[in-house]
């Protein structure tokens, strides 16, 4: 993003700190642009390499994925970054399961 600016710069205003603050909190999604970049797809690829070979920091994934915690630590979920993903988006349509079933 901050290579080829010309689909944020626009949105994000403030001094650099708060700039850099907004491209990785802000509500804004500008970063849907920037997917289809081979540096992005490249830093995507190797972020999954990392993740997939299995050293994964209990205590980082205590903080941001707490509910995987105990089944990483468990072995009852697989290491990868697949698996993690589909099983959050799986905790995540729980809720709607029931809603669904309730109103059938």
């Amino acid at each position: 993003m901050v290579t080829n600016p010309k689909n944020w710069d626009g949105h994000y205003h403030g001094d650099e700190a708060t700039k850099h603050w907004l491209r990785h909190f802000s509500w804004s999604d500008r970063i849907r642009y920037y997917w289809t970049a081979p540096e992005a797809k490249a830093a995507v690829a190797r972020l999954e390499a990392n993740l997939n070979s299995g050293n994964w920091p209990l205590p980082l994934v205590s903080q941001y994925l707490p509910d995987c915690a105990s089944a990483l630590a468990s072995g009852d979920l697989p290491m990868t970054c697949g698996d993690v993903v589909s099983y959050r988006v799986a905790e995540a349509l729980k809720p709607y399961y029931g809603a669904s079933a309730e109103h059938s």
